[in-house]
């Protein structure tokens, strides 16, 4: 009954990761811009054009905050690239950031939101006209036209979707700062500020460096906006991501596939139902092991009641006498036994008995011999002298 409890339970359960592996997933429009993502607002396509972007240098990628990056030696000699959905760094990673650009680091963010103090130590000051959804769709205006400036009499338009466009800077300081890009209604919405040694350059449509506007929209717009940078190494920053990826370990990237979540819940199910119907120990039942009987003794008690109702005390006497012998055989090596006086004096001398009760041993034992019948007092005379022998022997 169990196993078809089983069978049924694993067919059930069969099914259910069947159904999750033919399960069409929904398109996922989350905002990740991650390098990993392959999802239409990831940035996956981006990231792999980089190479092409900034040919014979090396992209390296930063999974830690400004404060830390600042750490690392030359961080300040490289092109340092945030593309996020909102830049928010706190006021230390702040200074840390301006001291790297300072130093000569040629810093690109590119982001719809910025929080008040980096916008205040710029001096930079932004307005979101967002109306519409950030996904693409059916009944809206497809594409905008956007502005990049080279130089004063040169200038490029490329074609854009709305949904990318919304955020523009309404004021700068224009000492430091320089408009290198337009959206559809002529805002600044790329701005070239310098900073000490290095430039900072700040972009406001992150999602041209989609997965979904490189392959579908203008990736030369966003090719052309990374191209002010110089040609030096690159760190592309991964800490400043929406949803920061965390540390990955195979349990995470397991739960995050549909199919290998519902095979791992299948493997624990199945688990828990062994556990609950087949995990019972399995023993034979113990025995009960009685202490071994003393054979022996009822040997002896069984030959003891024999003689005692047959009442032959001779042939007792006859049977101790015989192992009186084997004793002398045994422990004094006596391998020829004599019914005469010499023989009783050399048998005192080498055991140390008495030589009287060595002679009334033998004398008793010729007569239990010689007659056919003993009382038995006689026998128990001659089993005491037995163990007086014995005991004068020790």
């Amino acid at each position: 009954m169990k196993k078809k409890y089983i069978i049924l339970l694993t067919l059930l359960f069969g099914l259910v990761v069947y159904m999750e592996g033919i399960r069409k997933e929904p398109l996922n429009w989350n905002i990740s811009l991650n390098k990993e993502d392959k999802i239409p607002y990831g940035a996956y396509v981006t990231f792999s054009l980089m190479k092409k972007i900034f040919p014979k240098t090396e992209i390296l990628e930063n999974n830690s905050s400004v404060y830390e990056l600042s750490l690392k030696k030359d961080a300040d000699k490289n092109n340092i690239v945030y593309i996020t959905d909102n830049f928010s760094p706190d006021k230390l990673e702040t200074e840390k950031l301006l001291e790297l650009t300072s130093n000569g680091a040629n810093t690109f963010i590119s982001s719809f939101y910025f929080n008040k103090n980096f916008l205040d130590t710029l001096k930079l000051k932004t307005i979101n006209n967002f109306g519409y959804s950030l996904i693409p769709k059916s009944g809206i205006k497809k594409n905008v036209v956007v502005m990049l400036r080279y130089n004063h009499s040169d200038s490029d338009t490329f074609s854009i979707n709305q949904a990318f466009s919304g955020v523009y800077f309404s004021s700068f300081d224009s000492s430091s700062a320089n408009v290198l890009g337009y959206d559809e209604n002529a805002h600044p919405n790329f701005l070239k500020i310098s900073h000490g040694k290095g430039v900072f350059y700040i972009h406001s449509m992150p999602l041209i460096f989609s997965n979904y506007n490189q392959l579908y929209g203008s990736y030369e717009y966003a090719a052309s906006v990374l191209s002010y940078l110089p040609k030096r190494n690159t760190i592309w920053d991964e800490y400043y991501k929406p949803g920061r990826k965390q540390i990955a370990t195979p349990i995470r990237y397991i739960l995050s596939q549909p199919s290998l979540k519902a095979a791992y819940i299948l493997l624990l199910a199945g688990l828990a139902f062994y556990i609950i119907f087949e995990a019972k120990r399995r023993q034979k039942i113990i025995p009960i092991l009685h202490p071994p009987e003393n054979s022996s003794a009822e040997f002896a008690e069984t030959v003891g009641k024999l003689y005692f109702n047959h009442a032959d005390h001779r042939d007792i006497a006859i049977k101790k006498f015989g192992f009186f012998c084997e004793i002398l055989r045994n422990r004094f090596n006596i391998q020829e036994i004599k019914f005469e006086e010499a023989f009783y004096k050399k048998l005192s001398e080498q055991t140390g008995a008495d030589f009287k009760t060595v002679s009334t041993i033998f004398m008793s034992a010729s007569f239990h011999k010689s007659t056919g019948w003993i009382t038995e007092n006689e026998l128990i005379r001659f089993v005491k002298l037995l163990e007086k022998f014995k005991e004068q022997i020790k």
